[in-house]
């Protein structure tokens, strides 16, 4: 059996889309021919590979295999080709996407990779701010190469790679005519702030929240006095506005990359896990 390029490269698409329209643009053809090759790579195969439904195209089980499969394949061929091509043996080439916390993302991750795709201006990056419940699924269906989160995320093929601790501390405003009594979070579905509570042993804690989005509206949150918050030390530098609330104890919590198991690691993604390994510990402390 051999299987067509075009229909694995459609298939490839959608997966990471999660949508036909998009896949179909970003191939530059029409949904129904895009739809056609899907059909036709399902008929060979003898089984489902992509569920359609309102809220968008889903993988199935066997899909999840084909796309490793694509994956692979695709990385293999961006490998040789940038060997190849490229008169520059040490010249990295290639796409590199990325998806993080907010507390993470901007103020550690981009830094730590700043002198490597400043070095190798071949590089494509995509940066993506996701909260974390939403992360292992961008990895998972390959909309993203790695993830950046907090704790550890138990799925046998995620390959993990521990970065550090980042040390979360409750702060609220300086100004005397703050609201003390609310607490700022990012959604109805953060837990951070429970989480915080329940180290300080506060069983079931009861609270007012409040819900700024990301972590760079919290902050601003809690300096303008609309309540406190719990936020990584690392980003309270420069911060006159603000001070921890005492006699609170820090929160540590293990900062972790995240990237596909894989019989193989090209030179790019080498280049990244080694990069953030030995800059992102060093930034969190």
């Amino acid at each position: 059996m051999t299987l067509s390029q075009d229909q694995l490269r459609a298939f490839y698409e959608v997966s990471r889309q999660q949508s036909f329209t998009k896949a179909a643009f970003e191939l530059g053809i029409t949904q129904s021919a895009l739809s056609h090759r899907i059909r036709k790579l399902e008929e060979q195969l003898e089984t489902t590979l992509i569920i359609r439904d309102p809220a968008g195209a889903r993988i199935t089980g066997a899909g999840s295999r084909l796309l490793e499969f694509c994956r692979l394949q695709s990385q293999i061929e961006t490998e040789f080709l940038a060997d190849l091509t490229r008169a520059n043996r040490n010249e990295l080439k290639g796409h590199v996407r990325i998806a993080g916390a907010s507390t993470l993302l901007w103020s550690v991750v981009v830094p730590a990779l700043s002198d490597l795709f400043v070095k190798h201006p071949s590089i494509q990056f995509e940066m993506l701010e996701r909260e974390l419940r939403q992360l292992p699924e961008l990895l998972q269906n390959g909309r993203v190469d790695f993830i950046i989160t907090c704790g550890k995320v138990e799925r046998a093929n995620f390959e993990g790679t521990y970065l550090g601790e980042e040390m979360n501390v409750l702060i609220e405003s300086k100004n005397p005519s703050a609201r003390c009594d609310d607490y700022l979070d990012h959604d109805s579905n953060d837990q951070v702030t429970i989480d915080f509570l329940r180290h300080q042993g506060i069983r079931k804690p009861k609270f007012n929240r409040c819900f700024l989005d990301n972590i760079t509206g919290i902050i601003s949150g809690v300096e303008a006095g609309l309540g406190k918050a719990v936020v990584p030390l690392h980003l309270l530098k420069g911060l006159k506005s603000v001070k921890i609330v005492a006699p609170t104890k820090p929160m540590s919590v293990p900062v972790y990359l995240y990237i596909l198991r894989q019989p193989f690691y090209t030179k790019l993604q080498t280049a990244v896990i080694k990069e953030l390994t030995e800059k992102v510990g060093k930034a969190l402390s």
